[in-house]
């Protein structure tokens, strides 16, 4: 008759089946050792709370801008929007993912990425990329038309 492995090493079953219940009770122990030392390094709200005098600064640059612009017709806004912005396709962008952010919280909005502006005959890319940044704007103030359409691409798909 053969030996079992636990036999072989002269532990018998009842003290194999206890090692392994000892085994099993330090490994919850130090798992719950470590969910423990996890909580400690969570913080309140109070602890993170921080006072800012002032937003941060791009979320004040576009809060500026919406201050601007608000109110301006298409013309004047994309003609604004540019000066304020010194024609940086980086800052024109930014502000139309943001705009674009809010309007997607609509449920008419197509929920598609927006189109990659380049520059063509028809107009140069910050130019394209204001106009879309006053479609936005309209948008997200009621005034729903297709020219949201041709903000966004694949624009056929939208969440209704």
């Amino acid at each position: 008759m053969s030996q079992t492995r636990c036999e072989k090493k002269g532990v018998t079953a009842p003290d194999s089946a206890l090692a392994r219940r000892r085994v099993n009770e330090n490994l919850l122990q130090i798992k719950e050792e470590m969910n423990t030392e996890d909580n400690n390094d969570t913080f309140s709200d109070n602890e993170l709370s921080f006072e800012y005098t002032q937003p941060i600064r791009p979320q004040q640059f576009y809060s500026d801008l919406d201050t601007k612009l608000d109110g301006l017709n298409k013309d004047d806004y994309v003609k604004e929007l540019q000066k304020i912005c010194h024609t940086d396709y980086c800052q024109l962008n930014d502000y139309r993912e943001r705009l674009a952010e809010r309007a997607q919280a609509f449920p008419t909005c197509p929920q598609t990425r927006l189109v990659n502006r380049r520059n063509s005959s028809t107009g140069t890319r910050d130019e394209k990329c204001a106009g879309d940044c006053y479609v936005l704007y309209a948008y997200n103030h009621g005034i729903r038309n297709c020219e949201i359409l041709d903000v966004f691409s694949n624009a056929s798909t939208t969440n209704k």
